[in-house]
């Protein structure tokens, strides 16, 4: 839930990415100032957005403005989670410990010695046996690996019509064969994000580890699409294969 909450103040994927592990941070690290006879949730979507508020004014820009009555139907749909089991600081908790267990070994003595007994992370590295380095390593979340994939219609073939910009923005691990399959819908424009009516429009398609979507209103930086270093070992194209339905 608190994804969806920065979803609805932050329209960057990456940048939500980032804050939901800085909400969490945060929170650990204020645990003390939280009232364990009320529900959770409000207290952490309460750090959240001022992690938003904070984002916003270092890059100099304005909030992502949603009309007041979207706002008001996520706040209300969260309400009614709060009125339901799971919310507790007793289930958040159980939820926690039950991560720490899903992690191998090594990752979770490291994890438990940083956040849990709140050792120094070179403290950690030294009891362990490890470099800094490594220790540094296994503290990072492991963020899916970003790939944007483009598709550009009319390129070549003018006529039909104006050109146009698509990206689709997919997650992968990385180090496995992995198997992505889109469709037209997965594709925004980067002017209007209307998706693309048909495959026969397009005239070239790229996979993309970082992508740039420029502007041109002079002055406006612009928007890079999966742009996160990439982590694990290095992808390789295998296949590509079109689909036709009946």
């Amino acid at each position: 839930m608190l994804t969806v909450f920065l979803r609805s103040r932050a329209n960057d994927e990456a940048a939500v990415d980032d804050l939901f592990q800085e909400t969490m941070l945060v929170a650990w690290k204020r645990l003390d100032d939280c009232d364990l006879s009320r529900p959770f949730g409000p207290w952490l979507r309460g750090i959240a957005h001022r992690l938003v508020m904070a984002h916003y004014r270092r890059q100099n820009r304005l909030p992502l403005a949603l009309p007041d009555e979207v706002l008001e139907l996520v706040d209300k749909h969260f309400e009614n989670i709060q009125a339901q089991p799971g919310d507790t600081w007793d289930d958040k908790v159980a939820a926690l410990h039950e991560c720490l267990e899903a992690l191998p070994e090594n990752h979770r003595a490291v994890v438990q010695g940083r956040y849990l007994e709140d050792e120094p992370t070179k403290s950690v590295a030294e009891r362990l046996g490890i470099s800094l380095e490594t220790c540094k390593k296994r503290l990072q979340s492991e963020k899916p690996n970003l790939l944007a994939f483009v598709l550009k219609e009319n390129v070549w073939r003018n006529y039909r019509g104006k050109q146009r910009e698509y990206v689709a923005e997919v997650r992968v691990k990385g180090g496995a064969v992995e198997t992505v399959m889109l469709d037209l819908h997965d594709f925004k424009c980067v002017s209007d994000n209307a998706a693309p009516k048909d495959w026969k429009q397009v005239d070239q398609l790229a996979i993309c580890a970082k992508y740039e979507i420029r502007s041109r209103k002079p002055g406006v930086k612009p928007k890079v699409i999966a742009a996160n270093p990439w982590q694990g070992p290095k992808h390789a194209f295998k296949r590509l294969e079109w689909q036709l339905k009946d």
